[in-house]
């Protein structure tokens, strides 16, 4: 009888009780405990289907600032499962050695690069600073710095855009953007992304581990860049959704026309160059063009050519410098962009001075950051 009238009570409590306080009620629990909560009697059952509670959980756990009507608790169980398998596979990776992660079997990649895509998921709010604490608690830098040391194909892919998205600064909370970028330098992390590094020169820079890695250090060596991604980011030619997606492929285009400012930076973060250009794409045709001048008001030329295909979306372009008629002066950089569905208006790559078509690997160059003013 006793826990009946215990039961009766808080149902009577739990319905007199604002919806605002419910929903802080669900956003301080954890996963397990919300739906051992939700079974407590039907009463709650059906209170926690209304999706306006879940509006609040996702406005005040998440940082969510909008979602389609409806589809708030939606949202919520998405990145609460996002969460759970970003633990799973921290979980996982520390219990591994470097001889075990080098033999990964296809059944374990898929189900590794599904964690990381949740991860990446996860960590593409760049507000949601108690999912990135919980991350910074468990160390998450460290293994995803060991699984873009694997030479798995799309393993490494996706571990550098979580760890790109991870190094992402809101200002928000300095100690969690602290911890990530001393890890970053802990663990050495800028060798392990500069070695994932192709020429720009390379066809294959395009897709593979090149645009992640560089945006990863353009994040590390640039804080202001702050440069997000999201899954339909992740892979340049092999990416997850169909590559035939005409809604997906739009999402990916960048419009290159107009004046940007550059900033180009060794690895070891060296400033290396500073400068302005503008660029023009005319319509139906995937050819650039353009000028620019340098910090030391050394001028020059542009040219390229831009990949706009299924799946694969980056420009390819190379300055050369007037010189004035002298024999010597600055090498012509030859550069590799790439953009993300959530940046409008920011480009970012890999440049290279001196490159050889016998080099596969960045020779003498490092990434970059591209802005647009405008």
């Amino acid at each position: 009888m006793s826990t009946g009238r215990h039961e009766t009570t808080f149902s009577v409590v739990w319905s007199a009780i604002p919806i605002e306080f419910g929903a802080h009620v669900l956003s301080y629990l954890n996963r397990n405990d919300q739906i051992r909560f939700l079974m407590t009697n039907r009463g709650i059952f059906l209170d926690l289907k209304n999706d306006s509670m879940w509006e609040l959980v996702g406005r005040s756990r998440f940082q969510l600032t909008d979602s389609s009507h409806g589809q708030w608790r939606k949202d919520c169980d998405r990145i609460y499962f996002a969460l759970s398998e970003s633990i799973k596979l921290c979980q996982y990776i520390k219990n591994q050695n470097a001889f075990s992660l080098g033999y990964i079997n296809r059944d374990i990649k898929e189900r590794i690069q599904s964690q990381i895509l949740s991860m990446v998921l996860l960590t593409s709010n760049i507000l949601d600073t108690k999912s990135r604490e919980v991350l910074m608690n468990l160390d998450a830098l460290r293994c995803l710095l060991r699984l873009a040391n694997s030479s798995v194909m799309g393993i490494c892919d996706t571990a550098c855009t979580a760890i790109a998205n991870c190094l992402a600064q809101s200002g928000t909370n300095q100690s969690i953007e602290n911890s990530f970028t001393s890890s970053m330098e802990h663990y050495r992390g800028t060798r392990v992304l500069r070695d994932l590094l192709l020429s720009p020169a390379v066809a294959e820079s395009g897709p593979g581990p090149t645009k992640q890695a560089s945006r990863t250090l353009v994040n590390f060596l640039i804080p202001e860049a702050n440069i997000i991604c999201s899954n339909i980011d992740v892979w340049e030619g092999y990416i997850v959704e169909k590559q035939n997606d005409e809604m997906l492929d739009s999402a990916l285009r960048m419009k290159v026309n107009g004046t940007w400012i550059i900033e180009y930076r060794h690895c070891s973060g060296t400033i290396y160059m500073e400068a302005s250009i503008h660029i023009n794409k005319p319509d139906n045709s995937h050819n650039v063009t353009g000028s620019g001048s340098s910090s030391k008001d050394e001028q020059f030329t542009l040219s390229g050519q831009i990949a706009d295909r299924n799946g694969v979306h980056n420009l390819l372009f190379d300055t050369k410098f007037s010189n004035n008629g002298l024999p010597y002066g600055p090498l012509p950089i030859l550069h590799r962009a790439f953009w993300s569905s959530m940046h409008p208006k920011v480009v970012w790559g890999v440049w290279e001075v001196g490159t050889s078509p016998h080099q596969h690997s960045l020779g003498t160059g490092g990434v970059f950051y591209m802005l647009s003013p405008e």
